[in-house]
């Protein structure tokens, strides 16, 4: 009678030790990753094409004076480079794991417009607002998903 209680004993620890590190933080998801607090540095050297404009991508620096540069081609021969340090006035708004938002000056100060990264299920969604004397003028929208392209072998244009 002592032998089966004492494997019964070590058939109920064995069950609850696999319950408990099964569901315990040891095993967790790619959600749960804490490895990184914020948008750019969560970011930080990843590629994105842009699924309605191909030929566009986007990368993201860990930086947050300059976060982002765009390249784009017309031909498909060269492309031409954009870095976000060349924007006029970028003011962050917000910067969090999954939301990059900050607004942008024009020379005068009468337009103006507020951009918006957001990374949600594997992909970025970039929204850009322009307001024109303090009134929504226009917003566009725009999909991007992770690419695998060597954004250093492109051909940059002269």
């Amino acid at each position: 009678m002592k032998s089966i209680r004492l494997t019964n004993k070590f058939y109920t620890i064995l069950i609850l030790s696999c319950f408990i590190f099964t569901f315990s933080g040891c095993g967790g998801s790619d959600d749960d990753d804490n490895s990184c607090q914020v948008f750019l540095e969560c970011q930080e050297g990843t590629a994105w094409e842009n699924i309605g404009w191909l030929g566009t991508y986007l990368k993201f620096q860990n930086n947050t004076s300059n976060p982002w540069i765009v390249y784009d081609t017309y031909d498909g021969g060269c492309y031409f480079s954009t870095q976000s340090s060349s924007v006029e006035q970028i003011t962050l708004i917000e910067h969090s794991k999954n939301i990059l938002k900050y607004r942008t000056g024009y020379v005068g100060g009468i337009n103006h417009g507020i951009s918006t990264y957001t990374y949600s299920n594997g992909k970025i969604t970039y929204r850009d607002e322009y307001y024109i004397n303090g009134v929504l003028d226009e917003v566009d929208i725009y999909t991007f998903n992770k690419s695998s392209v060597n954004l250093s072998s492109l051909v940059i244009c002269d």
